[in-house]
């Protein structure tokens, strides 16, 4: 098998796992859509994930990081009672 297959397939499997998860989170959260829908919605969100793979790797982390708290050196300290 050469290399350009091995390439191929990784990245098949990488679309193929991606649209799982997409499909496995988009039944949970509507679960009264059709299956087309969801498949659609599924194609939707994997194309632009991989859109952003390609042409805005910055900007995909920045969306992941705003999702999760980050915490940095810099904002560490205790927060005050208001803040909460």
């Amino acid at each position: 098998m050469s290399l350009a297959t091995r390439y191929r397939l990784f990245w098949a499997a990488l679309m193929a796992a991606l649209l799982g998860l997409a499909f496995w989170k988009n039944s949970r959260s509507y679960p009264r859509k059709s299956r087309l829908w969801r498949l659609g919605k599924d194609a939707i969100d994997t194309g632009l994930v991989m859109l952003m793979v390609i042409y805005a790797p910055a900007l995909l982390l920045a969306c992941v990081a705003e999702d999760h708290e980050v915490v940095s050196p810099v904002n560490s300290g205790p927060r005050p009672l208001n803040a909460l």
